[in-house]
């Protein structure tokens, strides 16, 4: 297991994960070092403590893959590898089952939130996309294999969120500007709701 510094000259083919403290255990890491190491690809990896989120909670990850350069060009040109491709996928599948067996409690609006899902991001160049962690593990798996359709030169270069519509049964992509002014609609269009139904 290699821990992330930013100071260390990251190798290409290397995927970094920075995940909450306790998030994964030793053997989980190992367990995923290995795996990546089959097509040749170095897992790098740093915890960070439990922070207080001052903002929209889906652009702050629990958990983030970062995916190396290379790999990324690969994936805009749909030149990717099928065993490159299948190792990744493999990795993030890994990361849902180990974090969706595990208690995790977080504290919202002063209330306590038992069994909470963490938000995980799958990081491609400058495209964040946030991974549909509540979903059943079957659901999930055909969601992943079409986050592809939201990477491309425009969302890698420039600062991009895609998120899954489960009823759409795609990723869809937004500008970082754009995806907040729609959550901050959405919140504003929930809270006339309520407020309606109070009176």
């Amino acid at each position: 297991m290699k821990s992330l510094n930013r100071k260390q000259n990251i190798p290409s083919a290397t995927v970094c994960i920075d995940y909450l403290q306790n998030a994964f255990t030793l053997s989980e890491i190992k367990d995923m070092t290995e795996m990546l190491s089959t097509e040749n690809l170095i897992l790098k990896t740093k915890s960070h403590s439990p922070k207080h989120i001052l903002g929209i909670d889906e652009l702050f990850a629990q958990i983030s893959i970062y995916l190396p350069p290379d790999i990324v060009t690969l994936i805009c040109q749909t030149v990717i590898t099928r065993g490159v491709y299948d190792c990744l996928k493999a990795l993030i599948i890994k990361v849902y089952k180990y974090i969706r067996n595990k208690p995790f409690t977080e504290i919202k609006n002063g209330e306590i939130i038992e069994n909470s899902i963490l938000n995980v991001h799958l990081v491609v160049g400058n495209n964040k996309i946030i991974l549909p962690m509540a979903l059943e593990q079957e659901k999930f798996e055909y969601a992943l294999d079409t986050f592809k359709e939201v990477v491309n030169d425009k969302t890698v270069t420039t600062k991009h969120v895609s998120k899954y519509n489960e009823q759409t049964q795609s990723f869809e992509c937004y500008e970082e500007s754009e995806f907040v002014m729609r959550i901050a609609r959405e919140g504003l269009k929930k809270q006339e709701e309520t407020d309606e139904t109070s009176i």
